[in-house]
């Protein structure tokens, strides 16, 4: 019936929504842990995401980090 392929729609979305937290849980916990210097930048070249390691070679706190781009350091 609809109303059981609705039911099977929605467990299939808490399960992938599920699945997505843990991998943003294992991608956090590796990067705030790594030696390794991780950064991300957009498309127009600002930080999204610098690591604790980036952090502490360079100084940029993750706020600083997000306003300048790899051109501006």
């Amino acid at each position: 019936s609809h109303t059981t392929g609705v039911n099977l729609d929605i467990t299939e979305r808490r399960q992938m929504e599920e699945a997505l937290r843990a991998s943003e849980q294992r991608y956090r916990m590796l990067t705030e842990n790594a030696q390794d210097m991780i950064w991300t930048v957009d498309t127009e070249g600002r930080f999204t995401y610098v690591s604790p390691a980036v952090q502490r070679l360079f100084g940029y706190s993750q706020e600083e980090a997000a306003t300048l781009t790899l051109f501006s350091i």
